[in-house]
Parts: C-alpha cells; sequence; structure tokens
C-alpha cells in the first residue's frame, strides 16, 4: 500500500533522508535514475532525455550518465530546456555533480535553449520527460510549451515521465495549459494525488512507484513517523491470512444473499457463487421458488431459502447470519421494500447494500444501518442518491464520497476506474480492474466477495478495499490471456488466485 502525496510530503521526505538518515543528495538522485533505468527498453539505440536546471532534470542527467556505463553504444541526447547560462548559475549541486558526470561519457552530447529540439525528437525511440517534477507550480514558458506538444505530437515513440508528467500542477491536481502525454510515469515513495484525477490520468500512461531501493518496513517506520495522521492511500498489494488447521465452516461465516427477480433471476446466482469462491462457510440465497427455477449455474454449495418462509428468514438473520449481501436485480417495488423492512427489524449484523439495494436508500433506512453497513454504488447509483449531476460526481469522487461516508457512518465503494473507498475518515484508491471486466454482472460478483469477507469477520472497511482490490486483480490476470472477461470468469479463477495471495 502507498501514501497518496503532495509536494510538501516529497520535500519532507527528502528533508528527513538528507538530514536525519544522512544520505548525500547526488545518493538519491542516483536512486531515482536507476528506478528510471530499471524500466527502459533496451533494444532502443536513441534516447533523448529532456531536462532542466532542478533535481528532476537532475534525476535525468543521472539517468544519462548510469545509461552511458551501463552501454557505451548507445546514442543519448540531453536536452536542457534553458540557456546555459541559466544553467550553469540555477543548477542545484546534486544536478551539477551528475552533470560533470555525465559530461565524461563520449555517447551523451548535451543540448541547450535556443538550440531547436524537434529533429531530437524525431529521431529518438525513447524520450525521457525530466522537465519539472512534484513542485510544479504557475505557468509554463511558450518555449516549453512548445516543446511538451513537440513531444505529444511525435509518432512512435515511447514517453517516459519522471516523477510526473511536466505540465500537471500536482497539489491543484489541474493541467492549466498542456501536460505531457506519457506511456509510463516512473514516480517516487508516493502516488502522486494528482493521480486520482480523471481530467489527468489519460496523461500518466502505466504509473509505476518506485521506493528508492528503501526495504518496505523501513519506509513503513518513516511514512508513520513523518505523517502519522494521514488518510489517503492508493492499494497495490495484498495478502490473505492462511486458515488454522484446526477450524470448520462455522469460522467461515454464515452469509445472506438477497438478489434477483423473475426478471433477473440470475443475478443473485453470480452473488452467491462469488461469496461460495470467497470462501464463505454457509452461503444461502433467499429467493422466490419461481425465480429459483428460472436460475441457471446456481452452484450446489448455495443453499436457497423461500422468501415466504418468515420464520425461517427469521431465525437465520437472528441467529445464524453474519452478513447479508442484498440489492442485485430485485426491483424497486413495494413488496422490496416490504421484505427490507422485514430484514432490517429482525437483523442487527452487517449489511452490503448494491445496485437496487441503493435505491431503496433513504436518511431514515441509513441511520438504522450506520456503522454496519457498505454501499457500492456506481457514480450513477451515487448520483441518484446525492441529487447531483453524474459530472459532479466524477469531478469530486473522493471528498463526496468521504462526506457521505462520514455524515451516514457507512463504508462507501464508489465503483469506477480506480474505485474509491472511504470510512469518512480514511480514504483507498483502487489500482487494479480493466475496462474488459466492464459488463453487467461484474458488480454482483464484487458484492459477493465484499460480503463473503464481512462474514468471515472482516472488519467492513478492510472487507471492502481487499475485496474491490482482489476483484479488479483476479480480472487482470485472467486480462492477460482472455478478453473480455466474464463475471462468471472471475467466479471460476477466484480460488486460484486466492492461493497464490496467501501469506505463507
Amino acid at each position: 500500500m502507498k501514501y497518496v502525496g503532495t509536494s510538501k510530503m516529497t520535500y519532507q521526505l527528502d528533508e528527513y533522508f538528507v538530514k536525519t538518515l544522512n544520505y548525500a543528495p547526488e545518493e538519491l538522485m542516483a536512486r531515482s535514475a536507476r528506478g528510471l533505468f530499471n524500466n527502459l527498453n533496451f533494444t532502443h539505440q536513441n534516447f533523448l532525455i529532456i531536462s532542466n536546471y532542478g533535481n528532476n532534470g537532475g534525476d535525468g542527467i543521472a539517468l544519462a550518465a548510469l545509461l552511458a556505463t551501463f552501454d557505451p553504444t548507445k546514442e543519448i541526447n540531453v536536452y536542457i530546456c534553458c540557456t546555459q547560462i541559466i544553467f550553469a548559475d540555477k543548477k542545484t549541486p546534486q544536478t551539477s555533480y551528475w552533470y560533470h558526470q555525465a559530461q565524461t561519457h563520449n555517447n551523451i552530447k548535451f543540448y541547450f535553449s535556443p538550440t531547436p529540439v524537434t529533429e531530437l525528437i524525431a529521431k529518438a525511440e525513447t524520450i525521457i520527460d525530466c522537465m519539472f517534477g512534484v513542485g510544479f507550480h504557475g505557468e509554463l514558458g511558450a518555449e516549453v510549451a512548445q516543446i511538451i506538444n513537440n513531444i505529444n505530437a511525435a509518432k512512435n515513440k515511447f514517453i517516459i515521465a519522471c516523477d510526473l508528467p511536466s505540465g500537471i500542477n500536482n497539489d491543484e491536481k489541474v493541467i492549466k495549459q498542456t501536460a505531457v502525454k506519457a506511456d509510463l510515469t516512473v514516480t517516487f515513495l508516493t502516488f502522486k494525488t494528482a493521480f486520482t484525477n480523471y481530467e489527468i490520468i489519460p496523461y500518466l500512461g502505466k504509473v509505476v512507484v518506485w521506493d528508492l531501493e528503501f526495504p518496505t518496513p523501513d519506509l513503513t517506520v518513516i511514512f508513520e513517523t513523518l505523517f502519522p495522521n494521514h488518510h489517503e492511500f492508493w492499494i497495490d498489494n495484498l495478502k490473505f491470512p492462511p486458515r488454522n488447521v484446526i477450524s470448520h465452516k462455522g469460522d467461515y461465516g454464515s452469509v445472506l444473499v438477497w438478489a434477483g427477480s423473475e426478471t433477473y433471476p440470475n443475478t443473485g446466482v453470480l452473488v452467491a457463487n462469488s461469496s461460495v469462491n470467497m470462501g464463505s462457510g454457509l452461503v444461502y440465497l433467499a429467493t422466490r421458488e419461481t425465480e429459483l427455477n428460472k436460475m441457471s449455474g446456481l452452484t450446489p454449495e448455495v443453499i436457497p431459502v423461500s422468501l415466504d418462509n418468515k420464520e425461517l428468514l427469521d431465525t437465520l438473520l437472528k441467529n445464524k447470519i453474519s452478513a447479508c449481501g442484498l440489492g442485485p436485480g430485485l426491483g424497486v417495488k413495494p413488496q422490496t421494500l416490504v421484505m427490507l423492512e422485514f430484514m432490517l427489524a429482525n437483523y442487527p449484523g452487517p449489511i452490503i447494500f448494491d445496485a437496487d439495494g441503493i435505491k431503496l436508500l433513504n436518511a431514515s433506512i441509513l441511520k438504522r444501518v450506520a456503522n454496519r453497513a457498505i454501499i457500492t454504488p456506481h457514480p450513477k447509483e451515487f448520483a441518484e442518491l446525492l441529487s447531483q449531476p453524474v459530472n459532479t460526481v466524477l469531478k469530486n469522487r473522493a471528498q463526496l464520497v468521504k462526506d457521505f461516508a462520514k455524515k451516514y457512518q457507512v463504508i462507501v465503494v464508489l465503483k469506477g476506474y480506480q474505485t474509491i473507498i472511504s470510512d469518512g475518515d480514511t480514504l483507498y484508491y483502487n489500482s487494479t480492474g480493466n475496462p474488459y471486466m466492464a459488463m453487467g454482472g461484474a458488480g454482483d460478483v464484487l458484492t459477493g466477495m465484499i460480503t463473503s469477507l464481512v462474514g468471515q469477520n472482516y472488519p467492513l472497511l478492510t472487507s471492502a478495499y481487499q475485496g474491490v482490490y482482489f476483484h479488479g486483480l483476479v480480472a487482470d490476470e485472467i486480462a492477460k490471456t482472455k478478453k473480455p472477461v466474464l463475471p462468471t470468469d472471475i467466479i471460476k479463477n477466484i480460488g486460484y488466485l486466492f492461493n497464490k495471495l496467501l501469506n505463507k
């Protein structure tokens, strides 16, 4: 898990490494360069590094020295987007150090503004953008803006951004003029706050967070020391604990799924089957017999329960069920509200609301399920819940999710690219998932997975963000060999990937 970081956090980390841990700035710059180096395509012969006098520019110059040492046959051009006089006057000490190191290599050529850069861009195979870093603010000069436009217009180039694409104001999360459109962004230590903005995401390409070669346990201590009250995280890994040798099905929860209708009979199948595959000890599917006869593919491990059998449902809800997932395919109709009221009156445990279940929510119901509910809307459903336009939700995802979760004391999972999960205090951004899983039923599978984790006694917030991450991760693994990714594909592969993620 990575911290979502501001420019101030970057400066605090740099200062801590230098003043407290006694790292030389030149060594930290070398480590940044190695992060870039590790992501180069070494089949390419011609590299263009576009640099500047600051530390981000110094990272690029250090990269040039590293690459030239690795392979003296590579053609490496470094374009510094200021005059030689300005560079000599303003370059940082560590940038100066690596500039002198790079000058000792015959296969590195330096160019300064106002030398035209168009020919260098034209013949480069890889372009590394090291003009501006996380501290960029204000306006781009006309010449730099034109360089960025030339990079973006170039064809058949692999473009790497150092820390973040030049032109992005990280803390304001905006592109005021233009920005480099990268194929890959190698960012350092934190997942930058601007990377969560939907309007900026298309400029990033793939994002790699490089830890500057610090061991994860050491970084964890450093981050907790410097940022004890930080509450925004990027989920990029997951491990599940192994089961105790001496255990039985009662230790892994009994969940009730209430989903599906005569119109959508198989939504309940998807939710229940995914709960089974996620490891629930027992899975009950509340349905009507007429709906059961229309279902196909229900795994035999699922136990159907008639919605008309109120006595059995009452017993299960009061004495057996450890989590309830409801909503997909139910339809919003009077009898659904009646049944929801029955469940709320007889079940004090955690509830996961999805799809039509979210449409049933109002302030009164939300008050009754405070501190025991997870809601999993997509942007349109969340917009309807807030009585806001969808565009407003997309532009203010994080704040709206956090505010709603805090107001009603529920966990909100706002689905979509970089799904957001929050309890009103801590905010998580998900890193997994792909467009090939975008089809009806994928959300039903997620509901079943989260319900299963809650039923297995994982905390609500943990269940939400781990369920979201794992759901997307399974789909990503499938997409390596099969596209599109069907909801049933995800269900079939849950157990195989779960086994790989066991913390053995």
